[in-house]
């Protein structure tokens, strides 16, 4: 189905840049990736030397996130952008499954427990925490969110309006921090779901996703 709609929209198109922006970077996303990991940066190594939260971080956690962030990064700029945007379903398809399935996950992963635990120890903070984690509010605030987007109204404001397309990829990548919660939570305060839950979840993930591609 992709290759056909993505044959219409080359034929349609010439397949050159758009204003010649293959390279060019979009400086509020550039900045703001760059900030993201300059304060987990910053949180990992000064902050919590200077309080003592942990006598060390494992590499692992940085080199996970990092990767996430990368991967962020790689899918709002350049190349893929420019594909995604202005010529291919599939290539936009690609960008959308990088920044909600591969990058938050990564990001996750990259969260020292103890990072998280601290910011859940805030006042009022665990139990909203807590709420929006929960497997069945994860689950309908993604696809619910996902779905919408893929609506025709929404869908083409998005690639209309730059500052409707930014919000969109901001909720598609906070939801599925969310969604991924149950499934990689690096905090015991908000523990993972049990095995069998964790199952039913993941295949139940797949059933929303397939009837939007079915209808698209």
């Amino acid at each position: 189905m992709f290759f056909w709609l993505d044959l219409i929209a080359v034929l349609g198109h010439p397949f050159a840049p758009h204003e010649g922006s293959w390279l060019i970077i979009e400086p509020t996303i550039a900045m703001g990736l760059a900030l993201l990991g300059a304060l987990y940066l910053y949180a990992v190594g000064p902050l919590r030397e200077r309080h003592n939260w942990a006598d060390h971080v494992e590499r692992r956690y940085v080199v996970y996130f990092m990767s996430g962030l990368l991967l962020l990064f790689v899918s709002l700029q350049g190349p893929l952008h420019e594909l995604g945007d202005y010529y291919l379903f599939s290539a936009h398809m690609v960008q959308h499954l990088l920044v909600t399935m591969i990058a938050p996950p990564l990001m996750l992963k990259g969260m020292p427990p103890w990072l998280i635990d601290r910011g859940l120890a805030r006042r009022g903070v665990l139990p909203v925490a807590r709420l929006l984690t929960a497997p069945l509010v994860a689950f309908f605030l993604f696809n619910a969110v996902f779905a919408v987007w893929h609506a025709p109204q929404f869908y083409q404001a998005a690639l209309g309006r730059p500052e409707v397309h930014s919000l969109e990829h901001i909720l598609f990548i906070g939801t599925a921090f969310l969604t991924w919660w149950p499934i990689f939570s690096p905090s015991a305060r908000l523990p993972r779901a049990a095995l069998p839950l964790q199952i039913v979840y993941l295949f139940a993930q797949t059933i929303v996703p397939t009837i939007l591609g079915a209808l698209i």
